[in-house]
């Protein structure tokens, strides 16, 4: 009997070209996304670039696979409702250039699905991620001290016009952009401080009045507001974070009383105008923005302008209204691009139906970066919900829903918070199998 012929195995088929197609696309996109919060600083118009061809890159590779599954999502499919809304609102105004602004709307919700499914699923990404946003915030709080001691930033940027301190940004824009991207890493740097006893507690409260006296002194109102709502969250989800918060808050009113001699401009800007603001709102140029909003809301209460519909209508004569009707509301020397706030423009330019859908799309993407994190508080992923909640604050005014480079810094921050969200509860799944 002749001994059985031994045979090699078959080499494994070579993937398919769209497999490897995907598979290029993914790493391409990861190491981009690790590296945005540097990247932006300095290039914040790659900001479109990026969520524009990661949302087309992604609605392909589902319609290649035919799974549309990831839109069903709880963070997905109210943001799309959202924006089909947006781009009917704007159809019906016959206005293509303004159809093509509400087009291109939905590259912000269609990428944080993207990032969050797809992009930064690999762990290998999410860890340079967190690396590059301290680095970052690191830079930014570097240039603004330079700054605010010697007159000029190492980008070569004196202070703005209004006084602010810009750090390495032509505009004002520092504080914004930091309190985008320094919470997961403040607060993953904390909670593993907290934890190396009194030393560390005391590294952890020196690191929070720093950020908290770098905001201060940049001069800009919303993102110290935000950024007390941020440390404020931090202390509630981790108790030992409470006294590095206390610190802070401390370190706030001191850093405010000396700023009164040593940094005058900033204590202008950050007390006395805050306070004449608040104290005088309807008056404001604040007051006057959010009744101009409701003017165009209340004559269009349906189907709103369309895309740009503040910017386009603010102007009109028929919307100079004051509040109790006294007055013309500002006139025209009032107008700016966009109402300040994310819930308002959606209100003026989609009518109440998209202002409900857009908060619907809100309370998905929160619900989603904060599933399973109130039993157990991770410092990252707090730090990460925290990131998305702020942008979505309904009070205070921010930039325009897809202005740059926040926009993106958002998105990534929300896609980030998902799938951090996601890998938190495998643990679980494995422990109940067993």
């Amino acid at each position: 009997m002749s001994a059985p012929r031994l045979t090699a195995p078959a080499p494994p088929a070579p993937a398919a070209p769209w497999h490897q197609a995907v598979a290029l696309g993914e790493t391409a996109f990861g190491w981009l996304a690790a590296a945005l919060p540097l990247i932006l600083i300095y290039a914040r118009g790659f900001g479109d670039v990026y969520l524009s061809v990661v949302a087309l890159a992604f609605l392909a590779v589902l319609a290649v696979r035919r799974d549309a599954t990831p839109l069903l999502a709880i963070h997905a499919w109210p943001g799309l409702a959202a924006w089909l809304w947006f781009v009917v609102a704007t159809a019906l105004t016959a206005d293509l250039d303004r159809l093509g602004v509400a087009l291109a709307w939905g590259r912000v919700p269609v990428a944080v699905v993207a990032l969050g499914s797809w992009v930064l699923a690999s762990g290998r990404f999410r860890r340079p991620l967190l690396a590059a946003c301290g680095l970052a915030a690191g830079w930014i709080a570097l240039e603004v001290w330079l700054q605010a001691l010697t007159g000029r930033s190492l980008s070569g940027f004196t202070r703005a016009v209004g006084g602010e301190h810009t750090g390495p940004f032509r505009r004002p824009r520092a504080g914004a952009y930091l309190v985008r991207i320094v919470w997961p890493p403040l607060a993953a740097a904390c909670g593993r401080l907290v934890r190396a006893g009194p030393f560390g507690v005391g590294a952890a409260s020196l690191l929070i009045a720093l950020f908290v006296a770098t905001i201060f002194v940049i001069g800009q109102r919303m993102p110290l507001v935000h950024a007390a709502i941020g440390v404020a969250l931090l202390a509630l989800g981790i108790p030992r974070l409470r006294l590095p918060a206390l610190i802070g808050v401390i370190t706030l009113v001191a850093i405010a009383a000396i700023a009164a001699s040593a940094f005058p401009t900033a204590f202008t800007r950050q007390v006395t105008q805050f306070v004449d603001i608040m104290s005088g709102f309807p008056d404001s140029h604040y007051g006057q923005i959010l009744r101009r909003a409701l003017a165009l809301a209340e004559a269009s209460p349906w189907t709103g302008w369309g895309a740009d519909g503040f910017r386009t209508f603010c102007a009109d004569p028929r919307f100079f209204i004051g509040w109790g009707g006294v007055g013309d509301g500002g006139g025209a020397q009032m107008c700016v691009p966009h109402a300040h706030h994310p819930y308002l423009d959606m209100l003026v330019n989609a009518g109440v139906p998209g202002l409900v859908l857009f908060a619907i799309a809100a309370l998905g993407w929160l619900v989603a970066a904060g599933r399973g994190l109130l039993p157990r508080p991770e410092p990252l992923r707090l730090g990460l919900f925290v990131s998305v909640l702020l942008p979505l604050w309904p009070l205070g005014s921010v930039h325009a829903f897809t202005s740059q480079p926040t926009s993106t810094l958002w998105a990534l921050m929300t896609g980030w918070a998902i799938v951090e969200a996601l890998h938190s509860r495998e643990p679980a799944r494995e422990s109940a199998r067993v």
